[in-house]
């Protein structure tokens, strides 16, 4: 009974007054903490299996757990003491690619990596020079990429190596030539949005830099200052691409005084990178600090991480909301998803929140609403619509490109209650990212199409 009441106890410090029930979600979380402190890295294979590394001691004590139920328990698979002065590998890096292969990048550019899903690992350097491996992502269970900064003579300081096998061997490729003014400047954050292609971002006091390789560095184009920061720079600039030609890149700016807050700045591109738009240029709602971490489910639905909050949007990243749930003030947070809703959320100071179960209120709300499921195809030079509906009224249909403009004029459909297909002329549109809107009555579904030439 003494152990229920301190877990309970726990429970409502760290919630500090914020109930469990997030009405937006009508989920009930539970919180719990399953090591002292130091997670700095989370990701997941699906909803149940995720894993969440780090140093419960600074240069000491390094972990990798591994949670197969949701969250709701977790063990520890990989340790790391040190045996001083000799400390232990940081990690930076997760990645777990598929059922069997867990990978961790860090320090000293070694690679920590399990074949039997964390039940043995084994460690390769794979760059014998001074050097620490840190920024590793995977666009599959194949390719990846990891941006490693090297402290050598008449070498490339960044030099990505990149992997073809699920990180089993790595080799380097040509990174980006740097112009004088940004020699020695570190590729902090970056991308992998399929073979070949990878992005890489640098900051340099007031100035940022994107680079983009479209075949395994043989070349590279970048993009100084693409966006106008009037406040200056802070933190790291982060990539998400839901495929190929959709991404986001997010950036927080220096503190504001006028707004008392931290301006963030949101830009997308629908076209792999050759041209970016800036969708969000503001402070956050309650004026939160940068993003942590960001996670696009479709073209319009996103979720972003920050100081212990999960905010999102429902418009390509145009504006943005905050949950009242709180993990923990203050904390940095992260988050992996395969769904349309976070399931685990890990913090900084080594608290995990997971999905108890879905509430009563969720339980009591229909199904489904009165328009199903919204499918859009490209035909030629058509577009065709197809949706459900339980309702005998008329429903309306438009198109509007990723500015909000209306590129195809509303059309209305007669009445009529089973499948509904419309199609429209596209033939107009230049490539690009387009969204299809339904509106029946009071309920209104939207799908974005990407269209190419």
């Amino acid at each position: 009974m003494k152990q229920k009441y301190l877990g309970w106890l726990f429970l409502l410090t760290c919630l500090s007054g914020f109930p469990l029930k997030v009405e937006g979600q009508q989920k009930e979380w539970r919180i719990q903490k399953i090591v002292n402190g130091g997670i700095v890295c989370i990701a997941c294979l699906d909803e149940q299996r995720c894993v969440v590394g780090g140093q419960e001691v600074m240069y000491d004590d390094t972990y990798i757990m591994k949670t197969v139920d949701g969250g709701k328990t977790w063990k520890k698979v990989y340790a790391d003491t040190g045996v001083y002065p000799k400390r232990a590998l940081q990690i930076s890096n997760l990645a777990w690619i598929s059922p069997d292969v867990i990978i961790a990048s860090a320090d000293s550019s070694y690679i920590i990596r399990s074949i039997d899903g964390g039940k043995t690992w084994g460690k390769t350097r794979v760059y014998d020079g001074f050097a620490y491996a840190k920024p590793m992502y995977f666009c599959d269970s194949l390719y990846g990429v990891l941006f490693e900064a090297k402290s050598v003579p008449n070498e490339e300081f960044n030099r990505p190596m990149v992997t073809s096998d699920g990180g089993a061997t790595w080799k380097s490729i040509p990174g980006p030539k740097e112009p004088i003014e940004w020699n020695q400047t570190l590729i902090s954050r970056g991308a992998c949005i399929a073979p070949m292609k990878f992005f890489g971002f640098g900051g340099r006091g007031d100035s940022i830099m994107i680079s983009r390789t479209k075949d395994y560095g043989k070349t590279w184009d970048q993009k100084i200052n693409p966006f106008v920061l009037p406040n200056g720079l802070q933190g790291y600039g982060k990539f998400f691409f839901l495929d190929s030609l959709n991404g986001w890149f997010s950036l927080p700016e220096a503190f504001d005084k006028k707004l008392q807050g931290y301006p963030m700045l949101i830009a997308r591109t629908n076209d792999g990178g050759e041209n970016w738009t800036v969708v969000f240029q503001d402070t956050l709602p309650m004026k939160l600090f940068g993003f942590q971490s960001m996670i696009f489910t479709d073209l319009l639905h996103g979720i972003g991480t920050t100081e212990g909050r999960i905010c999102r949007t429902t418009d390509a990243g145009a504006s943005w909301s905050v949950d009242s749930f709180l993990l923990h003030e203050g904390s940095t947070t992260y988050i992996a998803m395969r769904k349309q809703e976070p399931s685990i959320i890990a913090s900084g100071v080594g608290l995990i929140a997971y999905v108890n179960k879905v509430s009563h209120a969720e339980q009591e709300l229909p199904i489904s609403g009165d328009i199903g499921e919204l499918v859009v195809k490209t035909m030629g030079e058509y577009l065709e619509v197809e949706f459900t509906s339980e309702r005998g009224e008329a429903a309306h249909v438009w198109c509007d490109d990723v500015q909000g403009r209306r590129v195809i004029a509303e059309r209305t459909m007669e009445g009529g209650v089973g499948k509904r297909i419309i199609r429209f002329d596209s033939g107009g549109l230049p490539s690009g990212t387009y969204f299809i809107t339904v509106e029946q009555g009071g309920e209104r579904r939207t799908e974005g199409v990407q269209i190419t030439r």
